[in-house]
């Protein structure tokens, strides 16, 4: 301040009515303008005599702040502050904050500035009674619309002052000793959200199946760095809305996305460019259409001096599910009646729960050398359930008359069997004791259901089971005795998920263990000529599993010390499995032990496995020459975007041992699969990631209006199925192709290679620490946990394997009733065997933002499929709610609807019509 720096240079006794050789900020003016009412801007005696120090302070904390507007408490008041030399410093100060953009607005509520806002909220606005009647204070009052707070530098438009009406005008002119009065009468200064239901020029149009926006597309899911929660591009928008003083939030897309500067608000000073931010590209509305749109598209406007703009679509999640045709319902006649939840208890399923609890018996411990496949069951709660299902086609050599399965037998169909589900609403196991519910969910028994389908997708008769395949393997976790007290029935399952891909002529069994497992299965019809030695290797593998039960310890910890024993028996030979509930017919034999995939590190699961065209085997890695004696490429899909597409060449039939200390780094530790961990299966080369920028999505969901800024479902997604082949004409369609080429474009949207590989994935909203919070109840209501929904995505079908397309996100509804007088008898009856567990799907449904969808909450899609004899078609397989299985069929082209849309359809509107 002047005032300080000529007192800190003279001595006390200096006479102060001796001119000043600076002028002083604070001196009153000579006499008021006629009609302007002024006020008095005085200090109280205790900071009078610290005035120096305080003003020091004050241009101190301006410039290390950062931030060159005042907190104002009262709203129509002035204020000026003149620093020496403000100005060449506030143009450093603005290229040092661009490098550092993200921390300058990071830390806005900086504590400096509090300690400025309590010091000049220590300045009193009254009248000065030192003061003559005749004079006024420098301070003046200001209409809001032209109020300013200037620093000597730079005069911003200050947004949070209400504007004068001209009643308060007019009596303010005609009376000034009612100062006092007309200011306590004057209303709060509103914010933004009050003045308008959003930050947007126009409101929110919800049309039912969409809300229509004119936010671009993706700019609220926007980073700057993806591996940074902070660096959104919506917090930047708001932190620039603020600092610039913008109107709207559509003004603070123009800027921070680049916009030209004749489209931005004329308030807006010195460099554009340093207020870009790098990521926030998709924000400008001036341009984020223009990907979308052809070059010789008419954006001409009424209005020649503003520019074309277009209104975003953002989908119900139900609104975008693609369209399907015969649906099937799978229903395993294999699991024993005495097992399933009777219809007539669904209504008090909590008491049935409780009366059917083994809590006070010893459970039967299982084996796995009964003579007569009764191996028993472990459940404390004996439910079983079937979901998620794999399908799977079964080649010809397994078929009559190479093989001995039945002609009509099209497709092998895997499904979970378990206690475990979420049929019920979540309420029920939230009143049932905490040992009935962990019983239920957190089980270890986890069977594997197999049956063959013809091509409607019935199941075959006799051809169905249900597979104890860990008690057979000797990998369960065991059951402990303690004077009659049962324990250890609780916990991780050794197998999960199972999932089926046939590659060349073999079906490949996919299973979540600690780790991806992998095998060959082969199937025939039992008690029929058999030319591979099957009932030799039934007798074999008796004897090795009485040998194994006598060596067996009852304590899990211990079985990793027998490592070495169980590794010498560890023999690369066919494993006859046996069905332990139905399939009296269907024989299945495991080809080899399960080998495991280490490429995704000490966690992983859901891999897809798929192999790749012939004429593309030249695109691979020049190291498949090393991959051994095989006819067929075969890739895991490790990851799908976090944040790269991971893929890695393996070849599943072979393996190499790696030692203990390898595998016991998994994150997940059934020490009885440990003999499996470490059979590592040979990879070719290293892992291919992705390098290019994964893509927006085809069409954007609501989500991105309700929560913007934050992503409201896990932005890494997961497998999932995968993978069909589809050609350009496929995806594309004939209109698009014909437009294409006339444009003279690359030849597709995503290059020159006439296919992609399509898979489809999952995403949920993650469950996190603070949903335990009671005082979130309001947050937790808006955006539950663990609802799930799809997408489909496309990729190169070569190294290194770039994302090339993926669709907004959609859910798959439920099962339709069987009876078609039902209120949605107008829909597709469902076919096959109606599982009586489908009307329970409904209790437990999509909810988010206090909005419910026509979906399940849990949405599993376990196989994505080619149909067998229609290459136009494919059949999705999920599992709903943890409850039931699903098969629909979707037409390739529907696919390509949903991967590349029409923009007038699904994506953009108009907002001139």
């Amino acid at each position: 301040s002047p005032v300080c720096i000529h007192k800190r240079h003279l001595p006390r006794n200096h006479d102060a009515k001796m001119p000043s050789p600076l002028p002083l900020p604070m001196s009153p003016p000579t006499k008021p303008t006629r009609g302007t009412v002024r006020r008095t801007l005085s200090l109280p005696s205790s900071l009078k005599s610290r005035w120096c120090e305080r003003s020091i302070l004050l241009a101190i904390l301006v410039v290390l702040a950062n931030h060159w507007y005042l907190a104002v408490r009262h709203t129509a008041t002035t204020v000026v502050v003149s620093t020496p030399g403000a100005a060449n410093h506030a143009k450093k100060s603005r290229r040092f904050s661009h490098n550092k953009d993200i921390d300058r607005d990071r830390h806005h509520d900086h504590p400096l500035l509090a300690s400025l806002s309590s010091f000049l909220g220590d300045m009193k606005i009254s009248q000065d009674p030192a003061r003559s009647p005749g004079q006024d204070p420098s301070v003046k009052i200001a209409k809001a619309a032209n109020h300013s707070v200037h620093y000597g530098y730079e005069n911003v438009k200050s947004s949070n002052f209400k504007s004068i009406s001209k009643d308060e005008e007019k009596n303010t002119k005609s009376d000034s000793r009612s100062v006092a009065d007309s200011n306590q009468n004057q209303s709060p200064p509103k914010s933004s959200s009050q003045n308008n239901k959003n930050d947007y020029d126009t409101p929110l149009q919800d049309k039912g199946s969409h809300i229509l926006s004119p936010m671009c597309g993706g700019c609220h899911h926007a980073f700057r760095d993806r591996r940074d929660e902070h660096t959104d591009c919506y917090s930047f928008m708001k932190r620039k809305k603020n600092k610039l003083k913008l109107d709207t939030m559509l003004d603070a897309a123009l800027v921070v996305g680049g916009a030209d500067r004749d489209s931005i608000a004329s308030n807006v000073r010195g460099n554009i460019a340093d207020h870009v931010i790098e990521g926030c590209e998709v924000c400008n509305l001036d341009q984020c259409w223009k990907r979308l749109l052809p070059p010789d598209h008419d954006h001409s406007t009424k209005n020649a001096t503003k520019k074309k703009r277009y209104l975003t679509k953002y989908w119900r999640y139900d609104e975008t599910s693609p369209k399907f045709t015969n649906p099937t319902t799978l229903y395993l006649s294999s699991i024993p009646e005495s097992l399933r939840v009777p219809p007539s208890r669904y209504h008090d399923i909590e008491n049935y729960l409780m009366e059917i609890y083994k809590n006070e018996t010893i459970i039967e411990i299982p084996t796995n050398n009964d003579k007569n496949n009764n191996h028993g069951e472990d459940m404390l709660v004996p439910i079983l359930m079937e979901y998620n299902p794999g399908l799977a086609p079964i080649p010809d050599k397994m078929k009559y008359p190479i093989g001995t399965l039945p002609t009509e037998a099209t497709y092998l169909v895997s499904l979970r069997v378990t206690p475990a589900n979420n049929c019920f609403p979540r309420e029920v196991y939230k009143n049932i004791p905490k040992e009935l519910n962990e019983a239920v969910y957190h089980t270890t028994t986890n069977h594997l259901g197999l049956a063959l389908l013809d091509e409607n997708y019935i199941m075959i008769p006799g051809y169905d089971a249900v597979i104890d395949m860990d008690v057979q393997l000797g990998v369960k976790r065991k059951v402990r005795v303690n004077e009659g007290e049962v324990k250890g029935l609780t916990g991780e399952p050794a197998f999960m998920d199972y999932r089926l891909f046939t590659l060349g002529d073999d079906i490949y069994l996919h299973a979540n263990a600690d780790l991806v497992v992998v095998s060959t299965l082969d199937l025939a019809t039992r008690g029929s000529d058999n030319k591979s030695g099957r009932d030799e290797e039934e007798k074999k593998n008796e004897e090795n599993e009485e040998n194994s039960n006598k060596s067996e310890d009852t304590d899990d910890m211990k079985s990793s010390n027998t490592d070495a024993e169980t590794d010498e028996k560890d023999e690369d030979r066919p494993f006859v499995l046996k069905n332990l509930y139905g399939g009296g017919k269907l024989q299945v034999t495991l080809q080899h032990p399960f080998n495991t995939i280490w490429s995704g590190g000490s966690k992983g699961k859901n891999y897809a496995l798929f192999t790749i065209p012939t004429n593309d085997l030249l695109k691979t890695s020049s190291d498949s020459n090393h991959a051994g004696n095989y006819s067929l490429p075969i890739f895991a899909e490790i990851e799908i975007n976090s944040p790269h597409h991971k893929v890695q060449q393996i070849i599943p039939s072979q393996y190499q041992k790696i030692s203990r200390k390898i595998t016991n780094v998994r994150q997940r530790r059934n020490p009885r699969l440990d003999p499996m961990m470490k059979r590592s299966m040979l990879t070719v080369g290293d892992v291919h990631e992705s390098n290019s920028t994964l893509p927006l999505p085809s069409f954007f969901n609501v989500d991105e209006v309700w929560f913007p800024g934050k992503f409201a479902f896990k932005d890494f997604n997961h497998g999932g199925a995968c993978c069909i082949s589809f050609s350009a004409e496929e995806l594309l369609g004939d209109s698009i192709m014909q437009h294409n080429h006339r444009d003279g474009l690359s030849e597709y949207p995503w290059g020159n290679h006439p296919s992609l590989h399509v898979g489809i994935a999952h995403t949920h909203v993650q469950w996190k620490r603070w949903y335990m919070d009671k005082t979130k109840e309001k947050e937790v209501e808006l955006l539950p946990h663990t609802h799930y929904v799809s997408l489909i995505y496309a990729f190169d079908p070569f190294p290194p394997f770039e994302i090339r397309a993926r669709s907004g996100y959609f859910c798959l509804g439920f099962a339709n009733p069987v009876d078609p007088t039902h209120a949605n008898g107008s829909a597709e009856p469902e076919r096959g065997t109606f599982n009586p567990h489908t009307p329970l799907t409904r209790n437990r449904k999509l909810r988010q933002n206090n909005e419910t969808f026509e979906c399940p909450q849990m949405q599993y899609v376990s196989s994505f499929i080619q149909k067998v004899g229609d290459p136009s078609k494919t059949v999705i397989g999920y599992g709903l709610n943890d409850c039931t299985p699903r098969l629909v069929e979707v037409a390739k082209s529907e696919i390509g609807r949903l991967l590349f849309p029409d923009v007038w359809e699904m994506v953009l509107e108009d907002e001139s019509q």
